[in-house]
C-alpha cells in the first residue's frame, strides 16, 4: 500500500490559536478533586516561555499569545505568556505537550460582546482571547500552596482561585474555538468546564451525516488524520464543503436548543452569556390573536401616544434616552407595537476639494482633519479667543527670546501693531494648513536645518544633533541614511522645496508663530474663559512634534516669533477632535403570538422567570462590610524610646595661678638684689633665685597633676556606673518591647482569620440566598422576586382564561393508593388536597404558601426540596 506524503515548508501556525497534538484525554488535577500537595515542583520565576531552537519545535507561536495547560507535565496546568516575534517577523518556536491550548492575539479573533467581557473585567472595547487571559496568573497560587507558612485558609483559597481561573480559561477556549467552527474539536483544557456545567461536546458539535463511500475514501486517502495540530488538508476542507452542505459557523448557528442547561431557547452561537437567561416580559393568559414582546425588566419604555407633536416626541425621546444610560429603551406606539431605540454614529461626508490630490496627497484622513478644524475656527468665540491671546503674546517681550537668550529683532516691529481678529485666524489656519499638508506628504521639519536656509540635514548631522525619528528614538546612521535618501530622492532638499510641494508657500511667518504662542497659551488659561469660549475650545488641544530646542521657551517644542520657520515652527500642530455627530434608530420588534396560550395546563409549560440570578441587596450591604472590615484592619506595633544616658565632664585643677605668683616674687627679689648688690653678686644671686623657682614650680605642677588624676579616676568611675544602669534599662525595655510586639502580632493575625472567615461566610451566604431566590422564581414564575433590590415583587396573577383542571380529587385519590405509592387512605387524602391546592395558581391559600417561602428565613429549612447542581443551575463564569 502507498500513501501520498505532503511535505509542509515549515511549522504550523497558531496564528487564531488553537492547541496542540491530537487532544489526548488527559486527566488535569488542577481543576479540582485531588491534593494540591501531590505534585509540588519547582515553579519558574518567569511567566514567559523559552523558545527552542526550530528543528526542535512542534510549532510556531507569536509574541503576545499565552499557552494553557500542563506545560512542564507536573500534572497541574500552567498559564504562560508567549515573547519572541509576531507570525509576520518570523513567529516564537515552541515544543508543548499535547493538549496545550494557545489564546490567540490575532485582531480577527477579537471579542467585543459586552457580557463576555465583564466577566473579565472590561466594560467596554474589543480584547483578543490572549488579552483577556494574560493577568490569570496560576503562579502565584501555586506558589501559596508550595509556602510551607501558608495557612489552611490560605491554601483554601489558592486552590479556589486555581479552580475558578481553570474553568473561565475553560470557558475563554470555547469561546475563541466556537468563532472558527472547532476546526480541531473541543478543547482539551475546557472539558473540566463543560463537565462542571454540564455541557456535551454533541451539543457544541453536531455530528454530519456523511455518505459511507466518502467516509472510506477518506479513510484510504489520510489514515493519519487528526495527527500534529489536528487540523484538515485542504483536500479534506473541499471535500466536505460539497453543495448543499453548511460550514461549522453555519452549523453554529443552528444548534438546537440547550434548555437543558437552564438557558431560554434560541440564539445559541457559542458559549458565552447566552447560558443566561436572556429577560423578558412573563407569560400571561391572555386572548387570541394578541402578541408578547420580550421587553427587559429594567427597560425604559416611551409611549408615542402622550405626546401630540413630532417636536415633544423628540425632545422627551432625548431626555429619557440620556437618563437611561445603560438601559434599553423602547417605544410603545399608539397600536400598541413596540420599536427599540437606538443611537449610532452618522458617517462623516468625505472631502471633496479640488487640492485633494495636490496639498494634501489624496490623504482623507487629514484632509477631513482640517475640514473640521476649520470650521471650529471660523466661528466667533474661537476667533475672539485667539485674537485676545494673540495681541497679548505680540506684546510679551519673552515671546521673542530664542536659544543663544537673545530677543529676536521682530519684537520693536510688532510690539505696538494691532492686527484684526480676521487677519490673526488667517494666520493660524494658513500655518495649521501648512504643517497638516507637510504632514500628508510625509516630510517632518525635523530633517531640516535650523537656519534661513533650511536645507536638509545629512545623515552624519542627523545623528549628531540626536534627531528623533516616528518612534520618540534618536535615529540611528542606518535610518538617518534612509532619510536622507527619501527626501533626496523626491527633490526636497530645503524647507521651501517642501513648501512649494504642498503649494503653501511662507507669508507672514512672524505672525503665524504669534498665532501658535496666543493658541497654547488660551488653552493653558481656559478656565479664565466664559462657557461659550470654553465650548470653543472643548475639543482642541496642542499636538508639538518638532525638536525641542527652544530652551528659553517655556515650552521648548514651540517657536519665539523670530520669523524663522524651521525645525520647531515646522511641526507646530494643534489638535482638533470633532464630536461624532449621533442620529437615533427605531427597530420595529416582532411579536410572538401567543394563541396556544388557552391550550390545557399539561401542554403549555410555565415560562421561567426571566431574570438572571442576582445578589440579595442585604447580601451585597454585608458583604461590602465584611470586605470593608477586612481590608481596613490595621497592624499598630507598640514602642518605646531608648534611655540615651547623660556622662559627667570632669572639671581639672589649673596650676596657672600659683605659677604666675612663684614667678612675681622671683621678679620683686630681682630686682631688690639689682639695687643694692653690684652686678656680680646680683647675677649670682639672681642664678640662684631662678634655680630655687624651677624647682618651686616644679613641685607646683607636680603636686596639681596628682589632683588632676583623681579627679580624672572619680570621674571615669561615675560614668562606668551610670553607662552601665543605662544598659541595664535598655535591655530589660528591648524585652518588653518584643513580647509585646508578639502579641501584636499575634493578635493582628488572629483578627485576619477572624475578619477572612467572616467575608466568606458573607459571600457562601449570598451564593445561597441567590441560588434558593432563583429556584423559587423559577417554580413558581408568577411570583417575581428581584433581589436587588431588597425583595420586591412583581406579582402576575392570570385572567380567568386559565386552563381547566383535568384531573379530579378523586382522580388523585386512586393514583396515590395505587402503585406505585401505596399510601394509607389517610396520606392519600393529604396528598391529592395538596395536589388540588398547588394546581391552582389562583388559589389566594397557596399565594400566601408561596410568598411564606419566598421570604423566609435566610438559611434556615424549608418544606420544599431544591437541587442545587452544576447540571441545573450552570453558571458561565465565577
Amino acid at each position: 500500500m502507498y500513501f501520498k506524503v505532503r511535505i509542509t515548508k515549515g511549522l504550523p501556525q497558531a496564528k487564531t490559536g488553537g492547541f496542540t497534538g491530537n487532544n489526548l484525554n488527559k486527566q488535569v488535577i488542577s481543576f479540582g478533586g485531588a491534593d494540591m500537595n501531590a505534585a509540588s515542583r519547582h515553579l519558574e520565576n518567569t511567566r514567559y516561555l523559552k523558545k527552542v531552537p526550530r528543528n526542535e519545535a512542534n510549532l510556531e507561536a507569536e509574541k503576545g499569545e499565552t499557552a494553557f495547560g500542563d506545560i512542564n507535565g507536573d500534572g497541574f496546568t500552567e498559564h504562560m505568556l508567549i515573547g519572541g516575534k509576531r507570525h509576520s517577523q518570523g513567529g516564537t518556536p515552541l515544543n508543548l505537550p499535547d493538549g496545550t491550548f494557545i489564546f490567540s492575539d490575532t485582531a480577527s479573533m477579537k471579542i467585543n460582546d459586552p457580557a463576555i467581557l465583564a466577566k473579565f473585567g472590561k466594560k467596554k472595547g474589543s480584547y483578543t482571547p490572549a488579552e483577556l487571559a494574560k493577568p490569570y496568573d496560576l503562579n502565584v497560587y501555586r506558589k501559596i500552596l508550595e509556602d510551607p507558612n501558608s495557612d489552611k485558609i490560605d491554601k483554601k483559597s489558592a486552590e479556589l482561585m486555581i479552580k475558578n481561573i481553570n474553568l473561565k480559561l475553560g470557558a475563554l477556549a470555547l469561546a475563541q474555538e466556537s468563532k472558527k467552527g472547532f476546526p480541531q474539536g473541543i478543547p482539551e483544557v475546557a472539558k473540566p468546564y463543560m463537565e462542571e456545567m454540564g455541557i456535551r461536546e454533541e451539543d457544541l458539535m453536531p455530528q454530519k451525516i456523511q455518505p459511507e463511500a466518502q467516509v472510506n475514501e477518506q479513510a484510504m486517502q489520510n489514515p493519519y488524520e487528526n495527527q500534529g495540530m489536528g487540523m484538515q488538508s485542504p483536500e479534506e476542507e473541499m471535500m466536505e464543503q460539497e453543495p448543499g452542505m453548511q460550514n461549522p459557523q453555519e452549523e453554529m448557528m443552528e444548534l438546537p436548543p440547550m434548555a437543558q442547561y437552564g438557558m431560554m431557547t434560541g440564539d445559541y452561537s457559542y458559549p458565552g452569556d447566552q447560558f443566561y437567561r436572556t429577560g423578558g416580559s412573563l407569560e400571561k393568559y391572555q386572548s387570541k390573536g394578541e402578541v408578547k414582546y420580550d421587553i427587559p425588566r429594567d427597560a425604559v419604555i416611551i409611549n408615542r401616544a402622550d405626546y401630540k407633536t413630532e417636536d415633544e416626541y423628540a425632545t422627551a425621546r432625548n431626555e429619557q434616552f440620556a437618563k437611561a444610560g445603560n438601559k434599553p429603551v423602547y417605544i410603545v406606539m399608539p397600536d400598541g407595537k413596540y420599536k427599540k431605540l437606538t443611537q449610532k454614529t452618522k458617517a462623516r461626508d468625505p472631502y471633496t476639494g479640488e487640492d485633494l490630490k495636490s496639498t494634501w496627497n489624496n490623504s482623507q484622513e487629514i484632509a477631513n482633519t482640517f475640514k473640521d478644524m476649520n470650521m471650529s475656527i471660523n466661528t466667533p468665540e474661537f476667533t475672539k479667543v485667539l485674537a485676545d491671546y494673540t495681541l497679548a503674546a505680540i506684546k510679551d517681550k519673552s515671546k521673542y527670546i530664542g536659544k543663544t537668550g537673545k530677543v529676536s529683532n521682530v519684537y520693536e516691529e510688532f510690539k505696538n501693531k494691532n492686527f484684526t481678529p480676521a487677519e490673526i485666524r488667517d494666520a493660524f489656519i494658513k500655518h495649521q494648513k501648512r504643517n497638516l499638508a507637510l504632514q500628508a506628504y510625509g516630510i517632518k521639519a525635523r530633517y531640516f536645518e535650523d537656519a534661513p536656509t533650511g536645507r536638509l540635514l545629512t545623515p552624519e548631522q542627523m545623528v549628531a544633533k540626536k534627531v528623533l525619528n516616528d518612534n520618540g528614538e534618536p535615529i540611528k546612521l542606518d535610518e538617518a541614511k534612509k532619510m536622507y535618501d527619501k527626501y533626496k530622492s523626491s527633490d526636497i532638499t530645503d524647507l521651501k522645496k517642501a513648501f512649494e510641494r504642498v503649494g503653501i508657500p511662507l507669508d507672514n511667518t512672524a505672525l503665524e508663530q504669534a498665532t501658535f504662542q496666543g493658541f497654547t497659551d488660551a488653552l493653558k488659561n481656559k478656565e479664565k474663559l466664559t462657557k461659550e469660549e470654553q465650548a470653543a475650545l472643548a475639543n482642541w488641544k496642542g499636538y508639538e512634534t518638532g525638536v525641542a530646542d527652544e530652551i528659553k521657551q517655556a515650552n521648548a517644542k514651540i517657536s519665539p516669533i523670530d520669523r524663522a520657520y524651521t525645525n520647531t515652527t515646522g511641526e507646530q500642530l494643534s489638535s482638533y477632535n470633532k464630536p461624532a455627530e449621533t442620529e437615533f434608530v427605531e427597530t420595529d420588534l416582532e411579536g410572538k403570538p401567543i394563541e396556544e396560550a388557552t391550550v390545557a395546563q399539561e401542554e403549555t409549560p410555565q415560562v421561567p422567570y426571566q431574570g438572571v440570578p442576582e445578589w440579595w441587596l442585604q447580601d451585597k450591604v454585608n458583604m461590602a462590610l465584611a470586605a470593608g472590615d477586612y481590608f481596613n484592619v490595621q497592624k499598630d506595633l507598640p514602642w518605646a524610646a531608648r534611655y540615651e544616658p547623660q556622662m559627667i565632664s570632669p572639671t581639672f585643677y589649673d596650676p596657672t595661678r600659683e605659677l604666675a605668683a612663684q614667678s612675681e616674687q622671683a621678679n620683686i627679689a630681682d630686682n631688690a638684689m639689682a639695687q643694692f648688690l653690684g652686678p656680680q653678686k646680683a647675677s649670682a644671686r639672681s642664678s640662684a633665685r631662678q634655680a630655687q623657682s624651677a624647682k618651686q614650680a616644679a613641685d607646683t605642677l607636680s603636686r596639681y597633676n596628682n589632683l588632676n588624676v583623681g579627679v580624672s579616676n572619680q570621674t571615669a568611675a561615675s560614668n562606668a556606673q551610670i553607662a552601665n544602669e543605662a544598659q541595664r534599662f535598655n535591655q530589660a525595655q528591648n524585652k518588653q518591647l518584643y513580647d509585646q510586639n508578639v502579641i501584636a502580632n499575634q493578635q493582628y493575625r488572629n483578627a485576619k482569620r477572624a475578619l477572612r472567615q467572616n467575608l466568606g461566610q458573607a459571600y457562601a451566604t449570598g451564593v445561597t440566598n441567590m441560588m434558593k431566590t432563583d429556584a423559587l422564581n423559577q417554580m413558581f414564575p408568577q411570583y417575581a422576586v428581584d433581589p436587588r433590590s431588597g425583595g420586591r415583587m412583581d406579582f402576575t396573577n392570570p385572567k380567568q382564561y386559565k386552563p381547566e383542571l383535568t384531573r379530579s380529587y378523586n382522580d388523585y385519590i386512586k393514583e396515590y393508593m395505587g402503585p406505585p405509592y401505596y399510601m394509607e387512605p389517610e396520606a392519600a387524602q393529604k396528598a391529592a388536597r395538596d395536589a388540588i391546592k398547588y394546581s391552582n395558581p389562583n388559589d389566594e391559600e397557596n399565594r400566601a404558601d408561596v410568598l411564606s417561602l419566598m421570604y423566609s428565613k435566610k438559611g434556615g429549612t424549608m418544606d420544599m426540596a431544591y437541587v442545587m447542581g452544576s447540571n441545573v443551575f450552570p453558571f458561565m463564569f465565577y
